[in-house]
């Protein structure tokens, strides 16, 4: 079986071909050679755009309840009386578990979050610093903006530095093994104790083992013809985590995506790529609005 070739109207792509798709030959088919920098990447980008526009839809209930968040962060942001002045709504996007920096630095750890958080200040002080009404600071318009996070880890909306920010969306949330911990020591700290299953939580981030691994069973019985790590058909209980973790990971990018002015993510992590699909050429690159700070790199399609 041979692969689709690039200049085909669809591409039908499958593990087996997928390192054909991407590799070399897909930028030499979408990069275009007569523009310099990101400018080169605008096909793919377009290519991706079209993806998303056709293919990013969430249900009935999810569309509603993100369409009526992205409107409260939008009010939060108005200083009366209205017309005078506005803030600024700044998305920040934190991706850990098993994607790590393009930043040599940082590339076996990940960004601290205070280089997110300066970034976050840092443009806010551009964008104020002489909008005033006398041509000075716009305080007004700074206190009335919001810096709204969305993180695979739990733990990032407890820090220090986002402890006071808005999360994306609160439909759903995930929770870290400390957090699910507490929580159950103090439902049954009047109860008789009793053995319960280890609490599993959804520590340090996103982990594609940890997600193929909701709702398998930790151990096989010793009659068993298969081992541990063998293909067991999920359940239904797993098949609707999985869902539920998709569809959190899914309103917080359409959140970002559509109420942030700014978005300030790291180009390693897939969903900041998809933000700034998300956000439009024009606004995410021709004027600045997405702002990676993983490196010095601008935005890219394919990462192998």
């Amino acid at each position: 079986m041979l692969p689709c070739p690039h200049h085909a109207r669809h591409l039908v792509v499958s593990a087996a071909t997928a390192a054909v798709t991407f590799g070399g030959a897909f930028n030499e088919a979408f990069e275009d050679p007569r523009k310099m920098e990101v400018y080169r990447q605008k096909p793919i980008f377009d290519l991706a755009r079209s993806g998303y526009e056709a293919l990013f839809h969430l249900n009935a209930a999810d569309d509603e309840y993100v369409n009526q968040r992205i409107l409260d962060f939008g009010s939060r942001t108005v200083v009366s009386p209205p017309g005078t002045s506005k803030g600024m709504i700044i998305g920040i996007h934190v991706r850990h578990g098993d994607r790590r920096p393009l930043e040599f630095q940082y590339r076996d750890s990940y960004v601290p979050l205070d280089r997110y958080s300066d970034k976050a200040q840092e443009l806010l002080s551009q964008s104020f610093n002489n909008s005033g009404p006398d041509g000075g600071e716009n305080t007004m318009a700074e206190m009335h903006s919001l810096l709204v996070v969305a993180s695979d880890d739990p733990d990032v909306y407890d820090s220090e530095e986002f402890s006071h920010s808005s999360r994306a969306q609160e439909q759903i949330k995930l929770a870290s093994k400390t957090v699910l911990l507490s929580a159950k020591q103090s439902a049954s700290s009047n109860e008789p104790r009793k053995f319960v299953d280890e609490t599993v939580g959804w520590e340090g981030g996103f982990f594609a083992g940890m997600f193929w691994s909701l709702g398998k069973p930790s151990s096989v019985p010793a009659t068993a013809m298969e081992t541990s790590d063998t293909n067991v058909p999920p359940t239904e209980e797993a098949l609707r985590l999985r869902e539920l973790v998709g569809r959190a990971y899914l309103m917080d990018l359409k959140v970002l995506g559509e109420a942030s002015d700014r978005i300030v993510c790291t180009v390693s992590s897939m969903g900041c790529k998809l933000l700034a699909v998300m956000m439009g050429w024009e606004k995410a690159v021709d004027r600045g609005a997405w702002v990676n700070i993983d490196g010095d790199f601008e935005w890219r399609g394919v990462s192998w």
